[in-house]
């Protein structure tokens, strides 16, 4: 009878276990990017598999069963499973990362229950670390006159029932802990950690130095002269005032920076940005899909997206970006731009300015006259570069397969087009001035002239 016997396997134990393990990483850690790491390492699911068959025949062959079929009806069924729950993460890993907008947090069932709770207050040195982590809520830390850390909670909990939740909201509490120079401030939970979220608001010492980071919620953190980091998985983050280096970290989000002594560096993805009043240097670095707006970087800022790179020395005007558009004024350093698919508007830049771009239009405005070299490319699309009347400078523009043309005029610059290629080459004005480089394909160059009063 044991010969006749059909083998089992072990594989459809292993899927199950595997699809389970997701789920659980997506409930306790929904920051995680599951769908990134889905994409990279899915021959792991292979090897799997490979593994779990090696182990059967082995199994049938020892006890001298039949070797079990490759893949059985329910194996297959449930392969078709794990299919949709790994596509299902790696689309909403991809919506993520190109639609921020579309972002949403799965809601929690059951009625919710509350509670305030007010820590006694401590007091701490004027210079010290508070490092505030909480799973879900929002975090609000204000700097205050005085030696005192004061730390007021909302907790909320969700529960089937009233007695459930009550009993969740007892287990929980707030608490300060020091240790290796830092005062923690965060829930502690004497069971189980529920379901549930803490509303923070700190109030601490202006020289304190704050880290505070929330898997979902809002961070908000002003009057801080020390060093100041943050991090939300889902949730915006806005920092004021603040008196050292500032350092942000979203995921699904805006982020607003307004007024910093040190420098800034935002990171990671989200929507809109919005930075302000910087005294050092300013840095964005990832795909941020909503506006980027940047006013008054004493120092350098960098925008460094999957798209696009930008570099300006010192922005004392505004600049803004999204997908479609680019545009500066003001710019009194050195700018550096590189690309495609957007259309540029670049306005009373004073030093030197490097744009390669493609597939967008370029218009560069001039109020007075150019100092410093300019060197423009660009692939498919026009470049329109408008200088005072008064304007010296030198120029060698081509336009292969396109036009150009020129509102200057004059013995020193050759302006022409033919069949393959327009060309504008010499000088305008007197010696001295800087050297304007211009190249694109299929599109117009044209040098405009600014006339006083315009």
């Amino acid at each position: 009878m044991s010969g006749n016997r059909k083998g089992s396997s072990i594989f459809a134990g292993l899927l199950l276990v595997a699809i389970g393990v997701l789920f659980l990483v997506a409930i306790y850690h929904p920051a995680l990017r599951l769908g990134h790491a889905i994409a990279v390492y899915w021959p792991a699911l292979l090897i799997l598999w490979g593994a779990a068959k090696m182990i059967d025949y082995l199994l049938a062959q020892r006890r001298g069963e039949p070797r079990p079929a490759i893949v059985s009806g329910g194996e297959a069924a449930l392969i078709v499973l794990l299919v949709a729950v790994l596509g299902g993460f790696v689309i909403r890993d991809w919506v993520r990362d190109r639609v921020p907008r579309l972002n949403f947090e799965m809601p929690e069932f059951g009625p919710s229950y509350s509670r305030s709770e007010t820590l006694p207050p401590q007091t701490i040195p004027l210079d010290a670390h508070l490092t505030i982590n909480i799973p879900r809520g929002d975090i609000a830390v204000q700097g205050h006159p005085g030696d005192q850390l004061l730390v007021a909670a909302q907790k909320t909990m969700w529960g089937m029932s009233q007695t459930s939740a009550d009993r969740a909201l007892q287990n929980a509490s707030v608490r300060i802990d020091y240790g290796a120079g830092f005062y923690r401030i965060g829930p502690q939970f004497a069971f189980n950690r529920g379901r549930g979220s803490f509303d923070l608001s700190v109030q601490a010492p202006p020289s304190a130095s704050v880290a505070a980071g929330t898997n979902y919620g809002d961070i908000r953190i002003q009057d801080i002269s020390g060093d100041v980091q943050a991090h939300s998985g889902a949730g915006d983050i806005e920092v004021r005032n603040a008196g050292g280096n500032v350092a942000v970290n979203l995921n699904r989000g805006d982020g607003r920076i307004a007024g910093a002594k040190g420098n800034v560096l935002i990171t990671g993805r989200g929507d809109d940005l919005n930075i302000s009043g910087v005294n050092g240097t300013a840095a964005v670095e990832g795909p941020f899909r909503g506006t980027i707006r940047a006013s008054g970087v004493r120092e350098e800022l960098r925008v460094t997206q999957p798209w696009t790179n930008v570099s300006v020395t010192r922005l004392d005007g505004t600049l803004e970006s999204d997908h479609g558009d680019l545009s500066i004024s003001g710019a009194s350093g050195r700018v550096r731009i590189s690309t495609h698919n957007s259309d540029m508007n670049i306005k009373d830049a004073t030093g030197p300015l490097d744009i390669a771009n493609a597939h967008g239009d370029i218009k560069v405005w001039f109020t007075a006259p150019p100092r410093e070299d300019i060197h423009i490319t660009d692939d498919t699309a026009d470049v329109d570069v408008t200088l005072p009347a008064a304007s010296s400078f030198e120029v060698e523009a081509m336009s292969r397969g396109g036009d150009v043309a020129s509102d200057f005029s004059g013995g020193q610059l050759n302006v022409s087009n033919n069949e393959d290629a327009g060309h504008i080459s010499g000088r305008v004005g007197t010696s001295g001035g800087p050297r304007i480089t211009i190249a694109t394909t299929y599109g117009t160059i044209h040098l405009r002239k600014n006339s006083p009063g315009r």
